[in-house]
Parts: structure tokens; C-alpha cells; sequence
């Protein structure tokens, strides 16, 4: 239990420990994650651009993950698997998305619906600053596909929102079981914490 960070990012910063190897190996595994988000969004332009050479779509992922989460990979700041995990829900929304298959059942609708809350759930698992922004995303992706989709599209709309809602609300009964307030975290660190980065002249924003 962390009173600042969501549950997730207590596990993931635990991993090294638990496979018993050295903590600096938080560095690969966040090194691992983000390449395998940059991945995905990398196949994803192919399919939203395919006449544009593959360097260009490498780089016009790459240098910017590169430049913006460079310094966080090589700490144990959540930063950086916390905005790999919301990229790659973005990339799987979008995908869900823009798949031509009119059968909301198909297998690719029920891999990609799952995945892509499932990457949400974790993100703001990872970093309680994600909790607002992947809200409405959620709102949004599902209405795009029931407006796709109509009927052929709630199941997809249930798939994506059951992992959402499932980080939602482990993360609330965490808090709850150790402050014995329903906050996504501890009210008193939220208050505290907010102040300091909008205020502070070192931290702040």
C-alpha cells in the first residue's frame, strides 16, 4: 500500500524483487514495455498510412518517445510504463475502430475490446494522473463504435469497459480498506500533492 501511488504501480516496481534479480532491471522492463507499445503504434500508422516509407513511420514514433521518456525509462518513476500502457489503449482503441469487420462478435473485436480497457486499467493503475483524461477516451470510444456499430457493437462496448472498470474498482477498495474514504487515493496526499505541483517554484507545473 503506497497513500500516492495506485496499487499497479506498487506491483510493477516490485517486479525485480520478485524474480529476484537486480532493481536496476526496472530499466529493461520499462525499456520493454514502451517498445512494445511504440510497436503497436507503429503497425498502426502502416494501416492509417501505408504509402509512407517504414523509417518514417519508425521515426515519427521513436523520437518523440525517445526525447519525452528518455530520462523517466531509466528511473522508477511510473511515467514511463504508465504512458506506454495508455499509448497502447490508444493504438487498440483506434484499431477497434477502424476495423471494417461487421461482425461486432468476431474474434479480432474480442481480442482488440479487452486489450484496449485492459491497457486503460493499467495505465491509471500505474499513475492516478491518467484516471481523468482515459474517462472520457472510454466515453468516447464507445460511443463511436455504438454509432458504428449500433446493437452489433455492445459487446465490444462491454468487453472494453469490464477491465476498465475492474482497475476502477480494486484501486477504490484498496484506498478504501486503508483510509476508509471511496478515493481513487488518499484524499489528504491528493490535496497535499496537488498543491505542491501547482504551486511549488522546483516541481510545479
Amino acid at each position: 500500500w503506497d497513500p500516492l501511488r495506485p496499487i499497479g504501480m506498487s506491483i510493477y516496481s516490485s517486479i525485480p524483487f520478485r524474480l529476484h534479480v537486480p532493481p536496476e532491471s526496472i530499466i529493461l522492463i520499462n525499456i520493454l514495455v514502451i517498445t512494445t507499445a511504440a510497436y503497436f503504434f507503429i503497425s498502426l500508422l502502416k494501416t492509417l498510412a501505408p504509402r509512407v516509407p517504414r523509417s518514417v513511420r519508425v521515426g515519427a514514433v521513436a523520437v518523440p518517445l525517445a526525447i519525452f521518456l528518455g530520462d523517466p525509462t531509466r528511473s522508477a518513476l511510473s511515467e514511463a510504463p504508465a504512458t506506454a500502457a495508455a499509448l497502447l489503449a490508444l493504438v487498440l482503441g483506434a484499431r477497434l475502430l477502424l476495423d471494417d469487420t461487421p461482425d461486432a462478435a468476431g474474434p479480432r473485436q474480442r481480442l482488440q475490446a479487452p486489450l484496449a480497457g485492459g491497457a486503460a486499467g493499467a495505465a491509471l493503475l500505474l499513475r492516478s494522473f491518467y484516471l481523468h483524461p482515459l474517462l472520457p477516451w472510454a466515453a468516447a470510444c464507445c460511443g463511436a463504435l455504438l454509432w458504428q456499430r449500433g446493437r452489433l457493437a455492445l459487446r465490444p462496448v462491454a468487453l472494453l469497459l469490464l477491465p476498465l472498470a475492474l482497475a476502477i474498482s480494486t484501486q477504490l477498495c484498496w484506498t478504501w480498506r486503508y483510509t476508509d474514504k471511496w478515493a481513487f487515493i488518499d484524499p489528504a496526499q491528493k490535496a497535499r500533492w496537488t498543491e505542491m505541483h501547482f504551486s511549488s517554484s522546483y516541481i510545479g507545473y
